[in-house]
Protein backbone atom coordinates (compact mmCIF):
# COMPACT_ATOMS: atom_id res chain seq x y z
CA UNK A 1 0.00 0.00 0.00
CA UNK A 2 2.77 2.46 0.97
CA UNK A 3 4.76 1.59 -2.17
CA UNK A 4 1.68 2.27 -4.30
CA UNK A 5 1.24 5.66 -2.67
CA UNK A 6 4.90 6.67 -3.04
CA UNK A 7 4.54 5.83 -6.76
CA UNK A 8 1.58 8.19 -6.82
CA UNK A 9 3.77 10.89 -5.26
CA UNK A 10 6.33 10.41 -8.04
CA UNK A 11 3.59 10.68 -10.67
CA UNK A 12 2.09 13.73 -8.95
CA UNK A 13 5.47 15.48 -8.89
CA UNK A 14 5.86 14.81 -12.63
CA UNK A 15 2.32 16.04 -13.25
CA UNK A 16 2.80 19.24 -11.26
CA UNK A 17 6.07 20.02 -13.04
CA UNK A 18 4.59 19.26 -16.47
CA UNK A 19 1.44 21.32 -15.84
CA UNK A 20 3.50 24.29 -14.67
CA UNK A 21 5.61 24.45 -17.83
CA UNK A 22 5.98 28.10 -18.85
CA UNK A 23 9.58 28.66 -19.81
CA UNK A 24 11.72 26.03 -21.52
CA UNK A 25 14.91 26.84 -19.56
CA UNK A 26 13.17 26.74 -16.19
CA UNK A 27 11.25 23.60 -17.10
CA UNK A 28 14.42 21.85 -18.29
CA UNK A 29 16.31 22.78 -15.12
CA UNK A 30 13.53 21.57 -12.81
CA UNK A 31 12.97 18.41 -14.81
CA UNK A 32 16.71 17.68 -14.73
CA UNK A 33 16.84 18.11 -10.95
CA UNK A 34 13.98 15.72 -10.25
CA UNK A 35 15.09 13.17 -12.84
CA UNK A 36 18.12 12.52 -10.63
CA UNK A 37 15.78 10.80 -8.19
CA UNK A 38 16.24 10.77 -4.44
CA UNK A 39 15.30 8.82 -1.33
CA UNK A 40 11.83 10.46 -1.04
CA UNK A 41 12.02 9.84 2.71
CA UNK A 42 10.08 13.01 3.55
CA UNK A 43 6.93 12.12 1.59
CA UNK A 44 7.32 8.52 2.75
CA UNK A 45 7.16 9.80 6.32
CA UNK A 46 3.89 11.61 5.52
CA UNK A 47 2.39 8.49 3.94
CA UNK A 48 3.34 6.17 6.81
CA UNK A 49 1.98 8.58 9.43
CA UNK A 50 -1.24 9.03 7.44
CA UNK A 51 -1.78 5.29 7.79
CA UNK A 52 -1.25 5.50 11.56
CA UNK A 53 -3.82 8.32 11.97
CA UNK A 54 -6.26 6.85 9.42
CA UNK A 55 -6.13 9.64 6.86
CA UNK A 56 -6.18 9.25 3.09
CA UNK A 57 -8.94 6.67 2.77
CA UNK A 58 -11.29 8.65 0.51
CA UNK A 59 -10.41 9.88 -2.98
CA UNK A 60 -10.34 13.51 -1.84
CA UNK A 61 -8.21 12.75 1.21
CA UNK A 62 -5.74 10.74 -0.84
CA UNK A 63 -5.45 13.55 -3.42
CA UNK A 64 -4.77 16.13 -0.70
CA UNK A 65 -2.25 13.84 0.99
CA UNK A 66 -0.38 12.94 -2.21
CA UNK A 67 -0.32 16.57 -3.36
CA UNK A 68 0.94 17.81 0.02
CA UNK A 69 3.62 15.10 0.17
CA UNK A 70 4.67 16.07 -3.37
CA UNK A 71 4.89 19.72 -2.32
CA UNK A 72 7.34 18.72 0.41
CA UNK A 73 9.61 17.41 -2.34
CA UNK A 74 9.14 20.64 -4.35
CA UNK A 75 10.22 22.66 -1.31
CA UNK A 76 13.12 20.28 -0.69
CA UNK A 77 14.14 20.48 -4.37
CA UNK A 78 14.09 24.28 -4.34
CA UNK A 79 16.23 24.36 -1.19
CA UNK A 80 18.80 22.01 -2.74
CA UNK A 81 19.10 24.16 -5.86
CA UNK A 82 19.71 27.24 -3.73
CA UNK A 83 22.12 25.32 -1.47
CA UNK A 84 24.28 24.37 -4.44
CA UNK A 85 24.45 27.99 -5.62
CA UNK A 86 25.39 29.27 -2.14
CA UNK A 87 27.96 26.49 -1.64
CA UNK A 88 29.36 26.79 -5.17
CA UNK A 89 28.75 23.06 -5.47
CA UNK A 90 28.98 21.57 -8.95
CA UNK A 91 27.63 18.10 -8.14
CA UNK A 92 24.43 16.71 -6.66
CA UNK A 93 23.86 12.97 -6.15
CA UNK A 94 26.95 12.20 -8.17
CA UNK A 95 25.83 14.22 -11.20
CA UNK A 96 26.36 17.84 -12.27
CA UNK A 97 24.18 20.14 -10.19
CA UNK A 98 21.55 22.41 -11.76
CA UNK A 99 23.75 25.48 -11.28
CA UNK A 100 26.73 23.70 -12.88
CA UNK A 101 24.67 22.73 -15.92
CA UNK A 102 22.35 25.72 -16.34
CA UNK A 103 24.15 28.49 -14.44
CA UNK A 104 23.49 30.18 -11.10
CA UNK A 105 20.84 32.54 -12.43
CA UNK A 106 18.65 29.79 -13.90
CA UNK A 107 19.13 27.70 -10.73
CA UNK A 108 17.92 30.55 -8.49
CA UNK A 109 15.02 31.44 -10.81
CA UNK A 110 14.00 27.77 -11.07
CA UNK A 111 14.02 27.40 -7.28
CA UNK A 112 11.87 30.53 -6.92
CA UNK A 113 9.52 29.20 -9.58
CA UNK A 114 9.20 25.89 -7.70
CA UNK A 115 8.17 27.74 -4.54
CA UNK A 116 5.47 29.54 -6.53
CA UNK A 117 4.20 26.27 -8.01
CA UNK A 118 4.17 24.70 -4.55
CA UNK A 119 2.13 27.58 -3.10
CA UNK A 120 -0.37 27.34 -5.94
CA UNK A 121 -0.91 23.60 -5.41
CA UNK A 122 -1.31 24.02 -1.65
CA UNK A 123 -3.82 26.85 -2.12
CA UNK A 124 -5.99 24.55 -4.25
CA UNK A 125 -6.35 22.16 -1.28
CA UNK A 126 -7.94 25.00 0.66
CA UNK A 127 -6.42 24.30 4.09
CA UNK A 128 -5.08 27.56 5.54
CA UNK A 129 -3.14 25.89 8.34
CA UNK A 130 -1.36 23.72 5.77
CA UNK A 131 -0.34 26.77 3.72
CA UNK A 132 0.86 28.59 6.83
CA UNK A 133 2.89 25.59 8.01
CA UNK A 134 4.61 25.25 4.63
CA UNK A 135 5.31 29.01 4.56
CA UNK A 136 6.71 28.95 8.10
CA UNK A 137 8.96 26.02 7.24
CA UNK A 138 10.30 27.80 4.14
CA UNK A 139 11.13 30.87 6.27
CA UNK A 140 12.84 28.77 8.95
CA UNK A 141 14.91 26.95 6.32
CA UNK A 142 16.10 30.30 4.96
CA UNK A 143 17.08 31.40 8.47
CA UNK A 144 19.07 28.19 8.85
CA UNK A 145 20.92 28.93 5.61
CA UNK A 146 22.05 32.29 6.98
CA UNK A 147 23.08 30.86 10.36
CA UNK A 148 25.11 28.18 8.56
CA UNK A 149 27.40 30.90 7.21
CA UNK A 150 28.83 31.09 10.75
CA UNK A 151 30.01 27.49 10.34
CA UNK A 152 31.97 28.25 7.18
CA UNK A 153 35.74 28.12 7.66
CA UNK A 154 36.19 31.68 6.35
CA UNK A 155 34.03 33.00 9.20
CA UNK A 156 35.81 31.12 11.97
CA UNK A 157 38.65 32.81 13.85
CA UNK A 158 41.29 30.64 15.49
CA UNK A 159 41.57 33.19 18.30
CA UNK A 160 37.89 33.08 19.23
CA UNK A 161 36.95 29.43 18.70
CA UNK A 162 34.61 27.96 21.28
CA UNK A 163 33.61 24.48 20.26
CA UNK A 164 30.56 24.49 22.53
CA UNK A 165 29.23 27.54 20.69
CA UNK A 166 29.91 25.92 17.32
CA UNK A 167 28.15 22.76 18.42
CA UNK A 168 25.11 24.82 19.46
CA UNK A 169 25.22 26.61 16.10
CA UNK A 170 25.46 23.28 14.28
CA UNK A 171 22.33 21.94 15.94
CA UNK A 172 20.52 25.22 15.35
CA UNK A 173 21.36 25.00 11.65
CA UNK A 174 20.20 21.42 11.17
CA UNK A 175 17.08 22.08 13.23
CA UNK A 176 16.12 24.85 10.83
CA UNK A 177 17.50 23.57 7.53
CA UNK A 178 16.79 19.85 7.78
CA UNK A 179 14.69 18.88 10.80
CA UNK A 180 12.02 21.52 10.10
CA UNK A 181 11.19 19.87 6.76
CA UNK A 182 10.90 16.44 8.39
CA UNK A 183 8.71 18.00 11.06
CA UNK A 184 6.48 19.41 8.33
CA UNK A 185 6.28 16.01 6.61
CA UNK A 186 5.24 14.35 9.86
CA UNK A 187 2.57 16.99 10.54
CA UNK A 188 0.84 16.95 7.15
CA UNK A 189 -1.62 14.08 7.75
CA UNK A 190 -2.69 15.55 11.10
CA UNK A 191 -3.14 19.05 9.68
CA UNK A 192 -5.23 17.68 6.82
CA UNK A 193 -7.31 15.54 9.18
CA UNK A 194 -7.74 18.34 11.73
CA UNK A 195 -6.31 16.43 14.69
CA UNK A 196 -5.75 17.98 18.09
CA UNK A 197 -2.88 20.41 18.60
CA UNK A 198 -1.33 18.07 21.16
CA UNK A 199 -1.21 15.15 18.72
CA UNK A 200 0.24 17.40 16.01
CA UNK A 201 3.03 18.37 18.40
CA UNK A 202 3.82 14.71 19.10
CA UNK A 203 4.29 13.88 15.43
CA UNK A 204 5.97 17.21 14.70
CA UNK A 205 8.55 16.53 17.43
CA UNK A 206 9.03 13.00 16.14
CA UNK A 207 9.77 14.37 12.67
CA UNK A 208 12.13 17.00 14.05
CA UNK A 209 14.24 14.44 15.90
CA UNK A 210 14.03 12.10 12.90
CA UNK A 211 15.43 14.85 10.67
CA UNK A 212 18.24 15.58 13.13
CA UNK A 213 19.24 11.91 13.08
CA UNK A 214 19.11 11.92 9.28
CA UNK A 215 21.45 14.94 9.03
CA UNK A 216 23.98 13.73 11.60
CA UNK A 217 24.17 10.40 9.77
CA UNK A 218 24.70 12.31 6.52
CA UNK A 219 27.56 14.28 8.07
CA UNK A 220 29.18 11.12 9.45
CA UNK A 221 28.90 9.36 6.08
CA UNK A 222 30.73 12.26 4.46
CA UNK A 223 33.86 11.04 6.25
CA UNK A 224 33.44 7.28 6.07
CA UNK A 225 31.58 6.58 2.84
CA UNK A 226 31.89 7.53 -0.80
CA UNK A 227 28.46 6.12 -1.69
CA UNK A 228 26.30 9.00 -0.46
CA UNK A 229 25.60 10.35 -3.93
CA UNK A 230 27.98 13.26 -3.34
CA UNK A 231 31.79 13.53 -3.42
CA UNK A 232 33.57 12.12 -0.39
CA UNK A 233 34.30 14.85 2.22
CA UNK A 234 32.21 17.29 0.23
CA UNK A 235 31.41 19.39 3.31
CA UNK A 236 35.10 19.89 4.09
CA UNK A 237 35.80 20.78 0.45
CA UNK A 238 33.10 23.45 0.67
CA UNK A 239 34.59 24.82 3.89
CA UNK A 240 31.78 23.62 6.17
CA UNK A 241 32.39 22.67 9.78
CA UNK A 242 30.16 19.72 10.71
CA UNK A 243 29.66 17.72 13.91
CA UNK A 244 32.46 15.11 13.42
CA UNK A 245 34.96 17.99 13.02
CA UNK A 246 33.59 19.97 15.97
CA UNK A 247 33.73 16.96 18.30
CA UNK A 248 37.22 15.78 17.27
CA UNK A 249 40.08 16.30 19.74
CA UNK A 250 42.06 17.50 16.71
CA UNK A 251 39.54 20.26 15.99
CA UNK A 252 42.01 23.16 16.10
CA UNK A 253 44.51 21.37 13.86
CA UNK A 254 41.75 20.60 11.34
CA UNK A 255 40.65 24.24 11.30
CA UNK A 256 44.26 25.37 10.77
CA UNK A 257 44.63 23.09 7.75
CA UNK A 258 41.31 24.20 6.27
CA UNK A 259 42.28 27.84 6.70
CA UNK A 260 45.77 27.40 5.25
CA UNK A 261 44.64 25.64 2.07
CA UNK A 262 41.83 27.33 0.18
CA UNK A 263 41.56 24.50 -2.33
CA UNK A 264 42.29 21.40 -0.28
CA UNK A 265 44.56 18.84 -1.95
CA UNK A 266 43.83 15.10 -1.77
CA UNK A 267 46.63 14.84 0.75
CA UNK A 268 45.09 17.52 2.95
CA UNK A 269 41.67 15.88 2.71
CA UNK A 270 43.14 12.53 3.74
CA UNK A 271 44.94 14.19 6.64
CA UNK A 272 41.75 15.93 7.83
CA UNK A 273 39.78 12.68 7.58
CA UNK A 274 42.43 10.91 9.64
CA UNK A 275 42.42 13.69 12.25
CA UNK A 276 38.63 13.58 12.53
CA UNK A 277 38.65 9.81 13.07
CA UNK A 278 41.71 9.62 15.36
CA UNK A 279 40.36 12.53 17.42
CA UNK A 280 37.15 10.64 18.15
CA UNK A 281 34.94 12.89 16.03
CA UNK A 282 33.04 10.07 14.37
CA UNK A 283 32.62 8.14 17.61
CA UNK A 284 31.27 11.17 19.50
CA UNK A 285 28.96 12.15 16.64
CA UNK A 286 27.58 8.58 16.79
CA UNK A 287 27.02 9.03 20.53
CA UNK A 288 25.06 12.24 19.91
CA UNK A 289 23.04 10.49 17.22
CA UNK A 290 22.21 7.62 19.59
CA UNK A 291 21.04 10.03 22.30
CA UNK A 292 18.66 11.70 19.87
CA UNK A 293 17.53 8.30 18.62
CA UNK A 294 16.51 7.36 22.17
CA UNK A 295 14.46 10.56 22.46
CA UNK A 296 12.80 9.79 19.13
CA UNK A 297 12.09 6.24 20.24
CA UNK A 298 10.47 7.56 23.41
CA UNK A 299 8.10 9.72 21.33
CA UNK A 300 7.39 6.76 19.06
CA UNK A 301 6.40 4.60 22.04
CA UNK A 302 4.03 7.30 23.27
CA UNK A 303 2.01 7.21 20.03
CA UNK A 304 -1.31 5.57 20.81
CA UNK A 305 -1.83 3.25 17.84
CA UNK A 306 -1.69 -0.50 17.14
CA UNK A 307 1.89 -1.78 16.92
CA UNK A 308 1.31 -3.24 13.45
CA UNK A 309 0.36 0.23 12.18
CA UNK A 310 3.48 1.75 13.75
CA UNK A 311 5.88 -0.89 12.44
CA UNK A 312 6.65 0.88 9.15
CA UNK A 313 7.49 4.08 11.02
CA UNK A 314 9.89 2.26 13.34
CA UNK A 315 11.59 0.54 10.40
CA UNK A 316 12.02 3.87 8.58
CA UNK A 317 13.53 5.42 11.72
CA UNK A 318 15.98 2.54 12.16
CA UNK A 319 16.87 2.62 8.47
CA UNK A 320 17.70 6.33 8.67
CA UNK A 321 19.78 5.78 11.79
CA UNK A 322 21.81 2.89 10.39
CA UNK A 323 21.92 3.77 6.68
CA UNK A 324 25.19 3.50 4.77
CA UNK A 325 24.19 5.76 1.83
Amino acid sequence: MINQKISKVEKRIEEIIKNSQRNEKIYSAILYHFSAGGKRIRPLLSLIISDIVDYGKTEEEEYNLITSASCVELLHGASLMLDDVIDNSDTRRGKPSVNALFGNKIAVISASFLLGVMSDELAKIGNLELVRTFSHTAKVMAEGEVIELNLMINNISLNTIYREQLEKLYFDVIDKKTASLFSLSSSIPLILKGNSTELKHVFSDFGRYFGTIFQIRDDILDFISDKTGKPKMNDVKEGKITLPVILSDNFHKIVEIMKEEKNLSDGALDLIRGLVISGGGIERAEEQLNKIYEKTLSIFRSIDAPENKKQNLLELLELSKERLT
